[in-house]
């Protein structure tokens, strides 16, 4: 079973240079969230489920005054914290992206991340 977050912007200080740095960019978030199990449909509980309002939260939380060189440590440092933060999910993928440049939409990159266990 899963959840999708799609397009959660989110503004972040990233980038190799400190001038990147200096002002928070808009990336934009696209997130599957696998739980472990189906529980939640039979029971309407939100107990048996994830709280995505509490992922967005939690993502938040993760880069507020923060500073991020590279999309692929952001992408792991969040991935790596909402498993920790909630133990009804199985894995999380996550694809993040940000314009860089008038030659280009956007630069993005994803991953998954599976609870070990």
């Amino acid at each position: 079973m899963e959840i999708m977050i799609e397009e959660l912007q989110v503004p972040i200080r990233i980038g190799c240079t400190e001038e990147e740095r200096a002002f928070p960019q808009i990336l934009i978030f696209d997130l599957v969230l696998s739980l472990k199990d189906g529980k939640s449909m039979e029971s309407d509980s939100l107990s048996d489920t994830i709280d995505y309002m509490a992922v967005i939260e939690r993502i938040q939380g993760i880069t507020a005054g923060k500073d991020f060189h590279l999309l692929e440590h952001l992408s792991a440092t969040i991935g790596k914290g909402l498993l920790e933060a909630h133990e009804k999910l199985e894995a999380v993928a996550i694809s993040v992206r940000k314009h860089v440049s008038p030659l280009t939409k956007a630069v993005s990159f994803s991953a998954e991340f599976v609870r070990s266990e």
